[in-house]
C-alpha cells in the first residue's frame, strides 16, 4: 500500500526578554534532547510528573544528556477532542523515532479476506483505541519525515507539546513545512533533473497570436478568462539529466534564477520539476511557493510486516510493526 510521506521543519521559538526568536538547530537539537529526556518512562504520567524530573536537567550546552535507546517514553497532551500521545520508541545520537497517538472513539473489528468473517476486536473497560501518526526526526538538521493513518492527530499537534510544560515557558515548537530555499537544495542533490514544467498567465492578444488564431475567430471567444500557457521539457532517456555535468552549487544557482524569472513574469505561475537519484522512480517537486509540501511515496505495506513476525514469531508484532515504519521513514529522509 502506498503512503505519502511528509517532511517538515522542527523549528523551535524562544521567548527571551519576551522577543519571539527562532532557536538555531544546535539549541534546538539540545532542547529536543533534553525535553525528551525529561519525559516519563515506561508509564503514562501527565504534564506534572514531566515538570518533576525537568528539575533535574539543565541546559547548559557542555551537558551531554545521555542517550536511553529503550522505550517508552511517552507525554500526554489534553486535547479538546481527546488525549493526544506523544510517544517516543527509539532514541538515538542521530534521530528520535516516534508516534504521536490520538485516541478515537469507534468501533473496529477484523474480517478474514477469504472467509469474509468478521471477528471483533475486545477492549478491556481501561483500554483504548488509538490512530497513529508515525515521525522520525533527524537530529542532524531536524527535518521531521511523518505519515498519518486515518483519524490520527496532525503533525502541528507537536506545536502544543512545550508550552504546556512547566520548565519549557520560554519555548514552543513550530513544525512548519519545508521552505523554497530548501526544497531547491533538496533537488540540487539528486542525480538527474528528469523535467522541468511551468505554467505562467499571457496576455490574451499575444496567446492567440502565437497559437495562430486570427482576430475575427478570437473575437468569438466569450467569457474567456485568463489564458495561461503551459511548457514542459523532458530529458531524453531515463538517466539523461536537463542540467548533465552541473554540479550542486550551479544548479541551485540556476533553479534560483529560474525562479526569480517566472515570477517576474506572473506572480501566479507554477512550476514542478521531476527529479530523481540514479536507479530511483522520479519525483515531482513544486518549487515556487513559499512553503511547499514536500512529500514523497513510500510502499508501506501491513503484510510484509506479518511476513516478518512470521519468520520470527518470538518477537512482539508492535516491535515488528514500529522497527518496519522506522525503516521506511529514514529510507525517505535519505532520499531528500
Amino acid at each position: 500500500m502506498a503512503k505519502t510521506v511528509y517532511f517538515y521543519r522542527f523549528n523551535v521559538y524562544s521567548f527571551d526578554n519576551n522577543t519571539q526568536q527562532t532557536i538555531t538547530v544546535d539549541r534546538a537539537r539540545r532542547q529536543l534532547n533534553r525535553f525528551v529526556a525529561g519525559l516519563p518512562y515506561e508509564e503514562r504520567f501527565n504534564e506534572a510528573d514531566v515538570a518533576a524530573t525537568l528539575e533535574t536537567l539543565d541546559d547548559d550546552p557542555e551537558v551531554e544528556v545521555d542517550i536511553r535507546e529503550e522505550p517508552i517514553h511517552l507525554f500526554q497532551n489534553r486535547a479538546e477532542d481527546g488525549d493526544i500521545f506523544w510517544e517516543v520508541i527509539r532514541r538515538n545520537e542521530t534521530y528520535i523515532f516516534g508516534l504521536l497517538g490520538k485516541n478515537i472513539d469507534t468501533y473496529l473489528h477484523l474480517r478474514n479476506r477469504n472467509t469474509r468473517r468478521s471477528r471483533e476486536i475486545a477492549r478491556e473497560e481501561d483500554e483504548q483505541i488509538e490512530a497513529t501518526t508515525f515521525f522520525v526526526i533527524n537530529l542532524e538538521d531536524m527535518v521531521c519525515a511523518f505519515f498519518r493513518e486515518q483519524g490520527a492527530p496532525v503533525i502541528e499537534e507537536m506545536n502544543k507539546l512545550f508550552y504546556r510544560v512547566p520548565g519549557f515557558e520560554n519555548f514552543q515548537v513550530n513544525m512548519v513545512r519545508m521552505t523554497n530555499a530548501e526544497v531547491l537544495e533538496s533537488i540540487a542533490r539528486k542525480d538527474v533533473i528528469a523535467s522541468l514544467e511551468y505554467e505562467i498567465e499571457v496576455p490574451q492578444e499575444r496567446f492567440f497570436r502565437y497559437i495562430g488564431v486570427s482576430r475575427d475567430d478570437a473575437l468569438r471567444i466569450r467569457n474567456l478568462g485568463s489564458t495561461k500557457m503551459v511548457v514542459k521539457l523532458s530529458s531524453t532517456g531515463r538517466n539523461n539529466s536537463l542540467l548533465q555535468d552541473s554540479h550542486y552549487e550551479e544548479k541551485v544557482g540556476f533553479l534560483t534564477r529560474f525562479g526569480r524569472l517566472l515570477r517576474r513574469r506572473d506572480n501566479n505561475a507554477k512550476a514542478i520539476i521531476g527529479a530523481k537519484d540514479d536507479g530511483e522512480r522520479k519525483t515531482e517537486y513544486s518549487f515556487l511557493d513559499d512553503e511547499i509540501n514536500l512529500k514523497t511515496i513510500k510502499d508501506i505495506d501491513y503484510r510484509e510486516v506479518l511476513q516478518i513476525h512470521r519468520g520470527t514469531p518470538d518477537r512482539p508484532y508492535s516491535e515488528v510493526l514500529f522497527e518496519y515504519f522506522e525503516g521506511k521513514l529514514l529510507e525517505a529522509l535519505e532520499e531528500i
